[in-house]
């Protein structure tokens, strides 16, 4: 384990160093020099090591400069990489692994889980700050368009692509939850429909009843009205009868199927509710990574050189993102 964890540290500590000292990773994986320095930078060999030089270096680091480090992440992967599959803590096979520890398992996500992401991003951020995503018609088209699919892809990645990847060899049920509130601007108002929406985090609310975190920026008032508050109960009942009993479903509340295989059967649970009352129902049509590509590709409502930008710029190198790099085969900027 102590193997396992200093190779995980390790492996995040690299690009830290490289950042700092003016450093580069090889296409092999070997740290070279690209910016001229008096003092030598540590190798590779070094960082993977348990010598005190790398430990001495780091904590001798004023905060403010390793912080810098790390540049405006927004959830890419270059600059503040995630998962580790070192073997012990995750499977170094991941979900293509054959074997699991298999418990009752439930994932959730809302329906625009990138909307906050696709707001600071430097493309749309300028617009975002002074307000006029919101009378720009030609930016806000884009920046629809970039939350549409950013979110789209990154739903899959939350909850039915795991799914996919799981169902058939996972023994115990898979439940997969899809939270639909906040892009209503008669009960949000426009600039929290557009800019938030079912925002990544919109379960706080839901769950714990307080507005925090990512949906602390929706008016003060967004989850007051009587059919928030119907959703919120239902999704507290599925999930505590899920904790008590590892399944959701309970008294007075709809019929919630655990997830059957990508091409037929029952797939996420969604839940939402027009401001009076809240629904629940459970999708069977199985959308893909592959079903939000060719949407985007044959999407013409803003102009091509825009679109280019947002697929190159704006939703690549993001943790989700792989079916997009891979497809249009870019390189992260």
């Amino acid at each position: 384990m102590k193997k396992s964890i200093r190779a995980a540290a390790a492996a995040m500590l690299i690009p830290i160093l490289l950042t700092l000292t003016g450093c580069s990773l090889t296409v092999d994986g070997v740290m070279s020099v690209i910016a001229p320095t008096e003092t030598p930078v540590p190798g590779s060999d070094l960082v993977f090591s348990d010598a005190p030089e790398v430990r001495d270096y780091l904590l001798g680091l004023p905060a403010g400069r390793l912080a810098k480090a790390f540049g405006p992440a927004y959830i890419r992967m270059k600059e503040f990489p995630h998962l580790y599959p070192d073997g012990i803590v995750l499977d170094s096979m991941g979900f293509k692994s054959k074997t699991f520890t298999t418990v009752p398992l439930m994932m959730e996500t809302g329906t625009d889980e990138f909307s906050i992401y696709a707001a600071q991003d430097p493309y749309f951020a300028p617009y975002v700050a002074d307000r006029s995503i919101l009378t720009n018609e030609k930016m806000r088209k884009e920046f629809e368009f970039a939350k549409k699919y950013g979110s789209a892809m990154y739903r899959l990645f939350n909850a039915d692509a795991p799914a996919s990847m799981l169902v058939g060899k996972y023994r115990a049920p898979i439940y997969t939850l899809t939270i639909d509130y906040g892009d209503d601007p008669k009960i949000v108002g426009d600039a929290a429909a557009l800019l938030l929406g079912s925002v990544h985090g919109i379960w706080i609310p839901c769950v714990t009843g307080r507005a925090t975190s990512t949906t602390a920026d929706f008016p003060i008032h967004a989850f007051d009205n009587t059919g928030f508050q119907d959703m919120k109960r239902m999704i507290q009942q599925y999930i505590g009868n899920f904790m008590r009993t590892g399944n959701p479903n309970g008294n007075g509340l709809p019929e919630w199927q655990k997830w059957m295989t990508a091409k037929d059967g029952f797939g996420s649970l969604v839940i939402h509710t027009d401001g009076n009352t809240a629904a629940a129902g459970q999708i069977t049509a199985h959308e893909t990574y592959e079903d939000v590509i060719r949407a985007l590709e044959a999407d013409d409502s803003i102009d091509p050189e825009a679109k280019d930008i947002i697929i190159h710029h704006v939703l690549s190198g993001r943790w989700w993102s792989g079916p997009i790099d891979r497809h249009f085969s870019h390189k992260e900027n």
